[in-house]
């Protein structure tokens, strides 16, 4: 079996719903270091997360600014506003780059 790349940046997805899962699966199968962040207490996919990944950072309940700040690259739900205070402050005062999960 080839060995995994380990690519540089963490990627953070916002949103635990399909698309979001289905984001970290994608970006882990390409070697990227995830963390996932979720306004919801219990969000959907939460157990499948934690099951196929347990290495995954997860913060919930809110937006967390300050695992937003450590990003490279922030990959959001379109049921989260990019104009939330947390991801206008990582996309204006940090220059992280905002992406919809269907991109």
């Amino acid at each position: 079996m080839a060995a995994l790349i380990q690519r540089e940046g963490l990627r953070v997805v916002v949103g635990l719903g399909k698309t979001g899962l289905s984001c970290v699966r994608f970006l882990r199968s390409l070697g990227y270091q995830v963390a996932v962040n979720d306004t919801r207490d219990n969000p959907p996919n939460l157990a499948e997360l934690h099951a196929e990944f347990p290495e995954v950072v997860v913060s919930l309940g809110k937006l967390d600014e300050q695992l937003l700040l450590q990003a490279h690259e922030i990959i959001s739900s379109p049921g989260i506003s990019i104009n939330e205070p947390e991801l206008l402050s990582a996309r204006l005062n940090a220059g992280i780059k905002i992406i919809g999960d269907i991109e």
